[in-house]
């Protein structure tokens, strides 16, 4: 899976499936991008069940869009704004529960979402660190 970023398109974002030919290494699209609405979509995580995928866009108000990942790799959205978490919003990443979104942001916020069985986000809380030169850009995870 890839996101998909249509020269700053407003509105125009989206995640997209392929399938790797194992023969002879190309790539061949699986369905259409399937659209968040989302502008400057850029990071996409996966569960480890491959059931669901979240992206996050660093631009408009930093949405975190979700989707439906089919046993064949087909993807529907389940909701284009699952989470917000404000522009910025530099990353996505999975480590179990919850589901950090760190923004980039000179006040180095973070975000925590949970992921419901259904793949419904619940935003729980965020962080803030005030010191001196405070700010990240970039998660780790594993």
């Amino acid at each position: 899976m890839t996101t998909e970023y249509f020269g700053v398109a407003p509105g125009q974002d989206g995640l997209a499936a392929y399938a790797i030919d194992e023969r002879t290494g190309t790539l061949a699209p699986l369905g259409e991008t399937e659209r968040n609405g989302q502008s400057d979509t850029c990071w996409v995580a996966i569960t480890d069940d491959n059931r669901f995928a979240f992206t996050s866009s660093f631009g408009d108000d930093g949405g975190v869009s979700s989707y439906r990942v089919g046993p064949d790799g087909s993807l529907e959205l389940l909701n284009p704004q699952a989470a917000t978490v404000g522009s910025g919003s530099s990353d996505v990443a999975l480590r179990g529960q919850p589901l950090p979104v760190r923004q980039e942001h000179p006040s180095g916020d973070g975000h925590d979402v949970q992921i419901e069985r259904d793949g419904a986000l619940t935003q729980l809380d965020s962080d803030r660190d005030n010191s001196p030169g405070a700010g990240s850009i970039g998660l780790a995870a594993r």
